[in-house]
């Protein structure tokens, strides 16, 4: 997995204080090749059936997962006294599933926000 992440924070003025940060995800994996040993000696003969590798075929395809994921976000709070300030936050999220084998094509985005109270006793 390769993570890259980029944030700032920047105090406007003496009350305001904003914040920034984008991070971008990429995961990769896969199967190279499937086999099946059995252990020397091997006394069971209904084993090698009940484990048939033919019947794992593709498994190789199958297993190929390509994940990107972008996050960016901005916040900022106000204070509108020593001990309350108000906040607010807004961000997008962006998911790309670039092998859509296993659980279906997953892309997708959304965008969230949310605002608050902060008060410090």
């Amino acid at each position: 997995m390769t993570t890259l992440a980029i944030s700032a924070d920047f105090e406007a003025t003496e009350r305001l204080d904003l914040a920034a940060n984008a991070t971008y995800s990429l995961a990769e994996a896969q199967m190279e090749s499937f086999s099946l040993q059995f252990p020397d000696g091997l006394t069971d003969p209904l084993l090698p059936i009940l484990y048939d590798v033919e019947a794992m075929t593709g498994v190789e395809e199958y297993s190929d997962l390509e994940y990107t994921q972008l996050d960016l976000n901005i916040n900022g709070a106000y204070a509108v006294s020593a001990s309350m300030s108000v906040t607010a936050g807004a961000g997008y999220r962006l998911f790309d599933d670039g092998e859509p084998y296993v659980y279906g094509d997953q892309d997708g985005d959304s965008y969230y926000g949310n605002v608050g109270i902060a008060y410090r006793f």
